[in-house]
């Protein structure tokens, strides 16, 4: 049996790197999916993730295990990126070029049952999907990434994001139009 993240956070605490280790392992593929939807080009979201979870270890010890990991991770990540921006302020934090095929995967959409002709299709969808949310502003992006592919309520996202249920709701308005404006041409 898998052991919980209270549990490794309380052996992380106490030095075992190891139990880190399998914090990262648990998370990596979330961690670079949620700097994906916040940077929207892929070598800074792996940059990003990479270093958030430096920061998420050096922080540990102050690391209540009451609370969810992620979360908290996903909070150290955002504060990592506005901290970059604000340091490279008029400079272009995101690139709005579109993503390559491993950005793409992750926004994959295809069931491992279809047959080759729908894969394909649903690939090259998902790759249209993946490059015209990265056209998107970093607000609009990351708003859809935490509902649609996070899963999170309007009440967890408002926590997250430390703003009030009611700009969540708009936010998410905002970027759904904008996305289903970009969409359109493809559908």
């Amino acid at each position: 049996m898998d052991p919980s993240d209270a549990e490794l956070i309380v052996r992380t605490q106490a030095g075992d790197k190891e139990a880190f280790g399998i914090i990262v392992r648990r998370y990596m593929k979330r961690a670079y999916n949620a700097a994906l939807a916040i940077v929207g080009e892929h070598h800074e979201a792996m940059d990003l993730s990479q270093e958030a979870f430096v920061r998420a270890y050096r922080g540990m010890k102050g690391f209540d295990t009451s609370m969810p990991f992620f979360p908290w991770y996903y909070r150290t990540l955002k504060n990592l990126w506005i901290n970059r921006a604000r340091k490279l302020r008029g400079i272009r934090t995101r690139s709005l070029s579109p993503p390559d095929d491993q950005d793409a995967a992750q926004l994959d959409v295809a069931a491992p049952d279809e047959g080759p002709f729908v894969s394909v299709e649903k690939k090259e969808m998902s790759q249209i999907l993946a490059r015209e949310m990265a056209a998107l502003g970093a607000d609009k992006r990351e708003i859809l990434y935490l509902r649609h592919f996070e899963n999170l309520s309007y009440k967890e996202i408002a926590r997250l994001l430390d703003i009030p249920e009611g700009t969540v709701m708009s936010r998410l308005f905002g970027a759904r139009a904008a996305l289903r404006a970009r969409m359109e041409k493809y559908l």
